[in-house]
């Protein structure tokens, strides 16, 4: 299973970023960020649309970093089985 970063907060630090990749590294092999993954990895800039999706066609879960979620369209994730 692939992750990528598609989007992060200006609080979040490179060396933080490089923390979590090796953190998570036991679970979920951690790709470039804004490739293709199963797991893309959001925050409340990155609108979650059909366009990303095209970007992302192995997209099987989307994890938001935030609380709210408008910046995910749920009919386009919805209609990618996400």
């Amino acid at each position: 299973m692939r992750l990528s970063r598609w989007g992060w907060s200006r609080y979040e630090t490179v060396e933080a970023l490089e923390h979590e990749a090796r953190r998570l590294t036991d679970w979920v092999e951690v790709v470039e960020p804004r490739s293709d993954a199963e797991i893309i990895v959001v925050n409340s800039g990155t609108p979650v649309d059909a366009s990303l999706l095209e970007q992302a066609p192995s997209v099987r879960l989307c994890v938001t970093n935030t609380s709210g979620f408008e910046h995910l369209h749920r009919a386009a994730l919805a209609s990618r089985g996400v």
